[in-house]
């Protein structure tokens, strides 16, 4: 006995795969602003910072911002983008990867942060450097417009 496909079955079945695969891409992502101070003193990089940053993606559910509690911030809150000084200017971009909830894991998206910096001790400034993706930004102005541009490409 010959089997029979019907084709709209298979058609059906096409556009339902297409779909599965696609949809992580046509997903529309969100963006949290945050914001967080801390003064610290007497460890390797004493210091005071303000830091906003964004988080613009589509698994918003998959980021963990619970572990930014842990760090005992001063102040620590998300909602709406609050100004900042500081006399030392960095801007960070990376990749979503460093919030996952569970490892290994994959999130789409990036975080974006503007950091304003008054170091206690100018001679620990540079092990700071290393870990921000730009460094000696000129202006606050400047600063804003990296953080207001920065994307998901």
């Amino acid at each position: 006995m010959k089997m029979k496909i019907n084709p709209i079955v298979v058609l059906v079945c096409i556009l339902i795969i297409a779909f599965a695969v696609v949809w992580p891409y046509v997903k529309p992502r969100k963006t949290i602003y945050c914001h967080y101070e801390q003064t610290i003193n007497g460890t390797l990089i004493p210091r005071y910072e303000c830091v906003n940053f964004k988080i613009i993606s589509r698994d918003v559910n998959s980021i963990n911002l619970k572990q930014f509690e842990s760090y005992n911030f001063t102040v620590f809150e998300c909602g709406e983008y609050k100004p900042c000084n500081g006399s030392s200017l960095y801007f960070a971009r990376y990749n979503l990867n460093l919030f996952c909830k569970e490892y290994p894991c994959r999130i789409d998206g990036i975080y974006c942060g503007e950091y304003y910096v008054d170091f206690f001790d100018e001679t620990f400034k540079g092990i700071y450097e290393e870990f921000v993706t730009e460094k000696n930004i000129s202006s606050k102005d400047e600063l804003k417009r990296m953080f207001d541009d920065c994307r998901v490409v």
